[in-house]
C-alpha cells in the first residue's frame, strides 16, 4: 500500500468508518491493554510460567539431541542417564542441556543468514501490500517477495553447495557439528529477544507496544505488535525469511547427509521433498 493509501486508512479510522473501536483508538498515546491479573495467578501466569517456558524450551531442545545421539533414540534410556547414572557429573548435566555455548563457526552461519536474508528481503522487488489496520489506526505495508525471495535462495544454495564440494567442503557440516549449532542459535535467540524488548520499551515503532514492570511477562509475551528496524519488520525477517527458509534448507542438508552415511534411502528423501513442498506452498500462499 502506498503513503497516500495508509493516510486515507488513517483518515477512516479516525472518522470512525472502519470498525467498531474502543474509546482509546484516537489517542495518539494509545497502547494495547493488559489484561491485569492479581494475586497468586498474576504471579503464576506472568512470572512462573514465563521462566519456565524460557528454561524448559532450551532444554528440550537440548534433550531431544542427546536421545538421538548418546541414548540410541530410546526416551527411558535418556532418563537412565539422567537420574541412575552416577557417573554423569553436575557439569555434565549442565553442559549436555542447560550450558548456552557460542560456537563461532555456528554463530557465522547464524549471523550471515540473518543478514542475508535482510539484504535479500530489500532488494527484490515486489509489489507493496498491506497487513490489517490495528487498533491505533497503524496499517503494516510490506513487500510481496517471498516466493521469488525462496526460489533464488533455493538456487544459490544448490550453486553453493556444488561450489563447496569441489573444495572439499559440505553443507553437511551443520549437521557434524549440530550441538553446537543448536547451543549458538538459542543463546542468538535469547540476545535478539533481549534486544528487541530494550527496542520496544524505550523506542517502539508504532503505538501498537505494551509494557509492563514484569521483564518476565514482557520477554514471554512481546513488547511490540509490528516490532521495526531500520524500517525493517523483525516478525518478518525472523519468522518468514529467516526461519521458513532455514527449515527447507536443514531439510535438505540433512537428506544429504543421510545419503552420505547409508546411501540412498526413499525415506530421507521423501521427508525432504514433502517438507519443501509445505514450504513452497507456504511462500506461493505468501504471494
Amino acid at each position: 500500500m502506498s503513503k497516500h493509501g495508509e493516510e486515507k486508512y488513517k483518515r477512516k479510522f479516525q472518522s470512525g468508518k472502519i470498525g467498531d473501536l474502543n474509546a482509546n483508538s484516537n489517542d495518539s498515546t494509545h497502547q494495547l491493554s493488559i489484561h491485569i491479573r492479581h494475586g497468586h495467578n498474576k504471579f503464576w501466569s506472568e512470572s512462573i510460567l514465563p521462566l519456565t517456558l524460557c528454561i524448559a524450551c532450551p532444554f528440550l531442545v537440548r534433550s531431544i539431541v542427546f536421545i538421538c545421539d548418546h541414548s540410541h533414540g530410546s526416551i527411558m534410556e535418556f532418563f537412565s542417564h539422567i537420574l541412575f547414572d552416577q557417573t554423569m557429573t553436575l557439569k555434565q548435566v549442565l553442559v549436555n542441556f542447560f550450558y548456552f555455548q557460542w560456537h563461532w563457526p555456528s554463530a557465522l552461519i547464524i549471523i550471515s543468514f540473518l543478514l542475508y536474508a535482510v539484504i535479500m528481503t530489500m532488494l527484490i522487488p515486489g509489489d507493496e501490500y498491506s497487513g490489517p489496520i490495528t487498533d491505533t489506526g497503524h496499517v503494516p505495508v510490506y513487500h510481496n517477495n517471498g516466493f521469488t525471495y525462496y526460489v533464488i535462495s533455493l538456487i544459490l544454495f544448490a550453486l553453493l553447495t556444488v561450489l563447496l564440494k569441489f573444495n572439499n567442503i559440505s553443507p553437511t557440516y551443520i549437521y557434524d557439528h549440530w550441538e553446537e549449532f543448536l547451543s549458538t542459535v538459542n543463546t542468538f535467540a535469547f540476545l535478539l529477544c533481549f534486544l528487541v524488548i530494550l527496542k520496544g520499551k524505550y523506542m517502539p515503532s508504532t503505538n501498537d507496544h505494551r509494557s509492563s514492570s514484569n521483564w518476565l511477562t514482557d520477554f514471554y509475551r512481546g513488547v511490540e505488535l509490528y516490532p521495526r528496524i531500520f524500517n525493517i519488520d523483525i516478525k518478518l525477517i525472523t519468522n518468514c525469511r529467516y526461519g521458513m527458509l532455514a527449515w527447507a534448507l536443514l531439510s535438505i542438508i540433512f537428506c544429504m547427509k543421510t545419503f552420505e552415511l547409508h546411501g540412498y534411502t526413499d525415506s530421507a528423501l521423501v521427508s525432504c521433498l514433502l517438507t519443501l513442498v509445505y514450504l513452497t506452498k507456504f511462500f506461493w500462499w505468501e504471494s
